[in-house]
């Protein structure tokens, strides 16, 4: 059955894996609108729903909804997704070249780690392949949980980034707010000293009548 499912598995590889171009997980990172590691929750003929367990760029919701395109691996209910997802209107989808990604499947097709064919010299071999197989898939799943802990520093990142900007910008407007005062307490001494000027007038003129 393995053995079965690693050809299917390959030639998925050279229908598209071939055409995907290798990319590091920051580039994609940058790339994609949303990225979020999750679990599916319900799997329909062309859509999925997922609920968030960490989210990694921008504030999306606790549950979204994907769609199935072609040339995509269709999630199975239960799964864990690691996603790099495009919006359209209110779902998302991922390219057959994304760098998406499963617990069961820790690999996209344009992951520098994704697992080359088996040698010629273990066609003929099933059990040279399954363990052929099986190291190709651990290694992947360290890439997996590394890219997972990446993501998590870029992140948070990517928040102390945000929150410097804004303690920049309040500074910045209290900086503004500080040269008002000064300016308005300007005025109110030139004011003061106007009107304290106006009134020794007044006195005077009083005084030199009398």
């Amino acid at each position: 059955m393995r053995s079965i499912l690693l050809v299917l598995f390959f030639q998925a590889y050279l229908a598209f894996g071939t055409d995907c171009k290798s990319v590091k997980f920051d580039q994609e990172y940058e790339f994609s609108d949303i990225v979020f590691f999750g679990r599916v929750i319900e799997v329909t003929d062309s859509l999925y729903r997922i609920k968030v367990l960490e989210n990694y760029k921008k504030e999306i919701s606790d549950t979204l909804v994907g769609k199935v395109i072609d040339g995509q691996q269709v999630p199975n209910k239960g799964s864990y997704w690691l996603i790099y997802g495009f919006y359209d209107g209110n779902i998302f989808y991922t390219s057959e070249c994304s760098g998406s990604k499963s617990v069961e499947r820790p690999f996209g097709f344009h992951d520098f780690s994704f697992p080359l064919p088996a040698p010629k010299s273990l066609q003929n071999n099933r059990q040279l392949q399954d363990i052929f197989w099986d190291l190709q898939k651990n290694k992947s799943l360290n890439e997996f949980y590394f890219e997972i802990s990446s993501l998590r520093e870029l992140s948070r990142k990517r928040e102390v980034a945000v929150l410097t900007r804004q303690v920049l910008e309040l500074q910045d407007q209290n900086s503004q707010l500080i040269g008002l005062v000064y300016n308005l307490q300007y005025w109110v001494i030139g004011l003061g000293i106007i009107v304290i000027f106006g009134f020794a007038i007044m006195i005077y003129k009083g005084v030199s009548k009398s």
